[in-house]
């Protein structure tokens, strides 16, 4: 009497037929076929979105952002890497709508503020109207309790700045391939931190 492997029984069940041969092959090319549209399905929000698009509004995010991040002598500002488009896509796709209300308030607030200090928008307002503008709108972020829409906006400033081109390799020490470890590096007023 044969006696049968009990990893092929494991494996395969019982004698493999060709119903059950038919069926797990189309189980298999199935789930080859349904898994990419599935993947796909959930990226479709994402691929369609592109935030509000508004140029004014992108023009005014902006101001802010080089406010906050202004150009230096040895690297672009916060406007140069638009980061303007990035805080309005990620508002748009990522943030809930409690968040964009906040910020959108938050927009006129400034604008308010800028008309009140120089008489025109936060952006046609010179540096020193928008730094003080900040300033004033970062001291009361700091009393407040819960979300304030200027939390908001400086850590997608932040974010979008240090994630864009200009950031890594002007504002960053971009190092694509790192050299060797070196615990006792020497720093200088001059190093700048490695991305």
């Amino acid at each position: 009497m044969e006696q049968k492997a009990p990893f092929r029984e494991i494996a395969l069940g019982s004698e493999m037929t060709r119903r059950a041969a038919v069926q797990r092959l189309a189980l298999v090319l199935g789930g080859t076929l349904i898994a990419p549209s599935i993947l796909l399905e959930s990226c479709t929000r994402a691929a369609e979105s592109v935030g509000t698009g508004d140029p004014e509004r992108i023009a005014f995010l902006n101001a802010i952002a080089d406010t906050i991040l202004p150009r230096t002598e040895k690297s672009g500002g916060a406007a140069d890497a638009n980061v303007g488009a990035f805080i309005d896509l990620m508002l748009a796709d990522c943030y809930s709508q409690e968040h964009r209300d906040a910020v959108n308030a938050g927009l006129v607030a400034l604008d308010e503020a800028a008309d009140a200090a120089a008489g025109t928008t936060f952006t046609a307002a010179t540096a020193f109207y928008r730094e003080d503008i900040l300033k004033k709108v970062d001291e009361e972020r700091s009393k407040a309790e819960g979300l304030h829409y200027f939390s908001v906006l400086r850590e997608l400033t932040l974010l979008g700045y240090f994630t864009s081109e200009i950031g890594c390799t002007e504002a960053l020490d971009y190092q694509p391939v790192p050299g060797r470890y070196d615990g006792a590096a020497p720093v200088t007023e001059e190093t700048r931190l490695m991305a």
